[in-house]
């Protein structure tokens, strides 16, 4: 332990040392504090994950993917009902085109191949006859085979006469206007991909392993035209090649769109927040209480006042490890789930009965 940690230990063990000095005298022992009404004190339950510690990077908002949405034929565009800045469901209509032309082409290839099935099955019944060659059975099998084959890619074709949104698409660029004519692969629309959005900034490579391979307690993020509000964010993918100017790792999270109206688009900046678990390195500090938790016996080790079921306090040696902020982390004698007094713990005596308030207390 450091020299600054063990400076603040020091001075919590003296403060609770002299309050618990000066709480001995005149205390008049354990039946009348038996008979004294429930004391109130601030209680909470211990969490393995303890308070974890947050480390806030700017982050850009991206979406999973951006599209130029173009057509596989070409044509006269007859319907475009999108707006910039909408979101089209997956499978929504983009854009279609004048079907009139392709719809003929169908019902020809319908009609061709009609005629082609009815000339094999003639030489097929003649061929059985030996009237016909086998011969001129194969050229009517190949005819009709050839015709199903166009009657196949003229369906294909109506069918690229509709551009259907791919995903959950948002509009970012309308490319053509209606009513004009375009050509087989030009763009039509341009979208971009937000069945989630993606929130990307870059780490030091002291952290990279530690926010990408699930060492931390959560990530969140905010927005500052949503104050107030928070939202979940799920490890996406990161780079594995650094920025050259500045040793960093791009890494990418990903957040649901808001169900609250929110508006959150691809470019726009927020704050992700990553808590951050204790280091491998610090055993047992996943176990944190408050500073204020903490007393000290006679001997000058500290202790923690347990609270069990029947709302009675009891005295628990504990191991102390570092001390960041207002938390200590308690490396031995404590376990997640057990619940101990936070707040005035000078104040009191094995046995004692209390009256549990929820808090940490300061």
């Amino acid at each position: 332990m450091n020299r600054t940690i063990s400076i603040r230990l020091g001075l919590v063990a003296l403060a609770a040392a002299t309050l618990g000095a000066c709480g001995d005298q005149g205390e008049p022992g354990a039946e009348a504090s038996a008979s004294a009404p429930p004391r109130p004190a601030k209680v909470m339950t211990v969490s393995d994950a303890g308070v974890a510690r947050a480390r806030r990077f700017t982050a850009r908002v991206e979406a999973v993917q951006t599209v130029d949405l173009s057509f596989q034929v070409g044509g006269r565009l007859v319907e475009l009902p999108i707006l910039e800045g909408r979101v089209v469901e997956a499978g929504g209509l983009i854009a279609r085109l004048d079907q009139a032309d392709f719809e003929r082409a169908v019902r020809e290839a319908e009609v061709t191949l009609s005629l082609r099935r009815k000339e094999y099955a003639r030489k097929e019944e003649l061929n059985a006859r030996n009237v016909v060659s086998d011969q001129a059975l194969d050229e009517a099998e190949a005819a009709r085979d050839l015709a199903e084959v166009a009657l196949d890619n003229a369906r294909q074709r109506l069918d690229y006469t509709t551009i259907a949104a791919p995903f959950d698409a948002l509009i970012s660029q309308r490319l053509v206007d209606n009513y004009t004519n375009v050509q087989l692969g030009e763009p039509v629309a341009r979208v971009q991909d937000v069945s989630e959005l993606r929130l990307v900034f870059d780490v030091p490579e002291a952290l990279v392993a530690t926010v990408t391979k699930g060492r931390v307690a959560g990530v969140e993020a905010e927005f500052a035209f949503a104050p107030g509000q928070r939202f979940p964010l799920v490890y996406r993918e990161n780079a594995t090649e650094p920025n050259d100017a500045t040793q960093t790792y791009r890494v990418e999270f990903a957040m649901a769109r808001p169900d609250n109206g929110l508006t959150i688009l691809p470019g726009m900046t927020g704050t992700v927040i990553v808590h951050l678990l204790p280091a491998d390195s610090e055993p047992g500090a996943r176990v944190m209480v408050p500073v204020s938790a903490l007393g000290s016996t006679a001997e000058g080790s500290f202790r923690v006042w347990l609270v069990d079921d029947e709302n009675r306090v009891r005295p628990r040696a504990v191991t102390v490890g570092p001390v960041i902020g207002a938390q200590a982390a308690v490396t031995g004698g404590l376990s997640g789930g057990e619940r101990i007094v936070t707040a005035g713990v000078q104040a009191l005596r094995d046995g004692m009965e209390i009256r549990p308030r929820d808090g940490i207390g300061q």
